[in-house]
C-alpha cells in the first residue's frame, strides 16, 4: 500500500519511513522462517484484517517463537562480522 506523501510533514514522513522499514523486516523474517502471517488483529477493540504475508511452508507453533529471535540474532551477528571484515579490508 502506498502513502500519499504530498501533504505529510517531516514527522509524518519519518514515521512512515520507520513503519515501512519495520514491515520489511517482518516480511523477511516470515519468509526466512517459512511461515505465513495473516489474519485479524485488534487495535483498541477495532478489527483490522491483514493480507497474507509469506509462503506457508510450515505451521506456526511455539517452536516458531523460539526460532524468531535466534534468526534475528544470527542475522545481526552476521551483519556486524561482515561490517568488521569490510572495514578491515578498506583500512588496508
Amino acid at each position: 500500500m502506498g502513502r500519499d506523501t504530498n501533504h505529510m510533514d517531516e514527522t509524518e514522513m519519518v514515521r512512515a519511513t520507520v513503519e515501512t522499514m519495520a514491515e520489511n523486516i517482518v516480511d523477511g523474517v516470515a519468509g526466512a522462517l517459512g511461515v505465513q502471517l495473516e489474519g485479524t488483529n485488534y487495535y483498541d477493540g477495532i478489527p483490522s484484517c491483514r493480507p497474507h504475508l509469506g509462503i506457508k511452508e510450515s505451521e506456526l507453533n511455539r517452536q516458531t517463537i523460539k526460532q524468531t529471535p535466534r534468526f534475528i540474532y544470527a542475522v545481526g551477528i552476521m551483519a556486524v562480522l561482515s561490517g568488521a571484515c569490510i572495514a578491515k579490508i578498506l583500512a588496508g
